[in-house]
């Protein structure tokens, strides 16, 4: 069974944030940087 992409999927890979499957879901796991982290969690907001 794959994985389900959350809608954020292609924004984090394009901030080459590292993916992690958890309960079949891909989630960003660590970002490069503060800014990029910062940019992700106040754009999903």
């Amino acid at each position: 069974m794959t994985a389900k992409r959350t809608p954020l999927y292609h924004a984090f890979k394009a901030r080459n944030a590292e993916m992690a499957e958890k309960a079949h879901f891909l989630t960003a796991n660590v970002f490069t940087d503060a800014k990029s982290e910062h940019e992700a969690v106040r754009n999903a907001a």
